[in-house]
């Protein structure tokens, strides 16, 4: 199998945007995929957000989306069918996509904790991808999500050192919308905005608890 044996293609049928459904419902817990609706529409009606279907020989083999920002990709979900896993399809998506964009391509991995996270890892790295040491947190997709501490990786270029503040800011304010109150755009604000979220979480939840008290105390 060869790179020109895989296609990348935009969805633009139903039936394909069911097929990435599928896979995207299957392989993704809750908490790190946005609600289905919003990930329809954006489909559809985002031009930055590119939702796509990935195929060799014609048929459906997996999915891939990721939003265009600025000078970089940032590759948001990436799942292959799981009757091909491990038959190399996925490596040779991702090389497919890196060397036909030609622009840095960051994605977001787990810490690499466990035996899962570190074969992840690898699997990128075996195709070009480097993993960044600077902190990076993953905001919550919905309301009642929580943030989850994850890592970033790239490739296409030899350092981001000096992009990633820029970078993590564009992709906070682009791809996590429902978080833009708490992770604001502005490099610098990024971590402090962390601190802030959980003080008004705190908050409230200090003021349902005195209010409770104060309605058990009037009865």
């Amino acid at each position: 199998m060869k790179e020109n044996d895989i296609v990348i293609k935009r969805i633009s049928s139903e039936e394909e945007l069911w097929f990435a459904e599928r896979l995207y419902l299957s392989s993704f817990p809750d908490g790190e995929r946005r609600e289905i609706a919003d990930w329809i529409r954006y489909t559809w009606t985002k031009p930055e957000f590119f939702n796509n279907i990935i195929e060799y020989g014609g048929e459906r083999v997996g999915f891939i989306s990721y939003w265009g920002l600025d000078d970089f990709l940032y590759v948001e979900h990436f799942a292959m069918d799981s009757r091909i896993r491990g038959k190399g399809y996925g490596g040779i998506a991702i090389e497919t996509l890196v060397n036909e964009t030609g622009k840095v391509v960051v994605l977001e991995v787990e810490l690499p904790t466990d035996e899962i996270s570190k074969r992840r890892v690898g699997f990128y790295e075996r195709h070009g991808f480097k993993l960044c040491e600077k902190k990076y947190v993953q905001p919550p997709y919905k309301a009642g999500d929580c943030e989850l501490e994850m890592k970033i990786m790239w490739c296409n270029a030899e350092d981001i050192s000096d992009k990633f503040d820029r970078m993590v800011a564009c992709i906070y304010n682009n791809v996590y919308e429902w978080s833009r109150q708490f992770y604001p755009s502005t490099p610098l604000q990024q971590h402090e905005s962390i601190k802030i979220y959980y003080a008004l979480r705190i908050i409230s939840l200090m003021i349902s608890v005195i209010s409770g008290c104060a309605l058990f105390a009037a009865t």
